[in-house]
């Protein structure tokens, strides 16, 4: 359990290192479950074992996105993929709304 309360940590401590092609799914999946977590930890209960299990769940609608971006001849700005995955984990539960940050922001695609 240890372990799964260091990730978000350390995902703050790092925000500002890019997030590549290779790992933005994964990267924006693990944050968003880290925050469905806090702020809706009843219904993260019911739908999601352990955060490995949200992740991998969640990691599909991010492939999707970026998949959706690449087709278009999009290119993933690792900055603005990091900053954006920041903002996520430090919205307040009042502000985080799932399908928001499920949703692909225009900043992070160079297009």
């Amino acid at each position: 359990m240890r372990k799964l309360a260091l990730i978000p940590a350390l995902l703050l401590i790092f925000p500002a290192c890019g997030i590549d092609e290779d790992n933005f799914a994964d990267s924006m999946a693990r944050a968003w479950c880290s925050k469905q977590r806090e702020c809706y930890r009843a219904n993260y209960d019911e739908n999601y074992d352990n955060l490995d299990d949200c992740t991998e769940d969640v990691n599909d609608s991010y492939e999707g996105v970026q998949n959706t971006a690449e087709n278009l001849g999009c290119e993933l700005n690792g900055d603005a993929a990091a900053e954006y995955r920041s903002e996520l984990l430090n919205a307040e539960c009042t502000e985080f709304n799932d399908s928001f940050w499920l949703a692909a922001d225009d900043a992070i695609w160079d297009c």
